[in-house]
């Protein structure tokens, strides 16, 4: 069985490092660093972007876009795709160096259970 939150573990590291760089990053570059094709990447993309959203923080997985069109795909809801540079204006000004990955419960290939759900929201404080 995958383990996505494992795969947000990592790929939460990437995208704040690219936030950093103040830069984007296409699905295929972050399933190349994940060792997976790109397809997939929407099932770790969402659980980071559901993360953000329930704790109010800059839209994240913004960053994440397809290498055609240079836009994030139809899964994005983070934010108004018809402003996204306020969006990843956003992301580039969070202190996200100071702000502790929220899927470290899973760094060691742990998995979720839904009915620990208190546990992980203690795991993100």
């Amino acid at each position: 069985m995958v383990n996505q939150y494992e795969r947000a573990y990592r790929t939460w590291s990437i995208l704040t490092q690219y936030a950093a760089r103040k830069s984007s990053i296409t699905y295929g570059q972050i399933g190349k660093r994940l060792g997976i094709h790109h397809r997939p990447t929407r099932f770790i993309l969402d659980l980071i972007q559901n993360y953000c959203l329930e704790e109010k923080l800059p839209p994240l997985t913004v960053l994440a876009v397809n290498q055609g069109t240079g836009l994030p795909g139809l899964g994005f809801i983070a934010w108004d795709v018809d402003n996204l540079e306020q969006g990843r204006q956003q992301v580039f000004s969070h202190p996200w160096s100071s702000f502790k990955n929220p899927f470290t419960f899973a760094s060691d290939d742990a998995y979720y259970n839904a009915e620990e759900s208190s546990e992980f929201r203690d795991t993100c404080a």
